[in-house]
């Protein structure tokens, strides 16, 4: 990952936690009553968020953390548990069976997703193989 990706990033999260923290203070309708997944939800840009979203109960409905490691899924949940329903699910969303389990499992449908799962690609994987012959 290069520093301009990084940088990317960083820049990406901070803008979407501020536009959350911003929409919240002049509208605190914007997220009431609602139903939000937040993918890659154990720590960084997923962190931030649903602490944002839990924090002095903005007015989520229910905030469904989905990652892949239970300790820090649990240890989260456990912290923002307070006016905002909080759960977790171990989801792998490179994986298309866990993910369609994940919402198959659930009866209830979100009604804002965040994806902030970070997902790395090697190249072969994004640019199929292909070979070409000069005939």
């Amino acid at each position: 990952m290069t520093l301009a990706m990084v940088f990317a990033s960083l820049t990406i999260a901070i803008c979407t936690v501020m536009f959350i923290r911003k929409r919240t203070k002049r509208n605190g309708e914007l997220f009431k009553g609602k139903y939000v997944v937040i993918t890659g939800g154990s720590q960084g840009l997923g962190e931030a968020i649903a602490r944002q979203l839990c924090m002095k109960g903005e007015g989520a409905r229910r905030v469904s953390l989905w990652a892949r490691g239970e300790p820090l899924l649990k240890q989260l949940s456990s912290e923002l548990y307070g006016k905002t329903q909080v759960d977790y699910k171990l989801v792998d969303v490179t994986d298309y069976d866990q993910v369609a389990n994940a919402v198959d499992a659930d009866s209830d449908c979100p009604d804002i997703v965040f994806c902030c799962a970070g997902i790395t690609l090697s190249w072969p994987t994004l640019i199929p193989y292909t070979s070409y012959k000069n005939e």
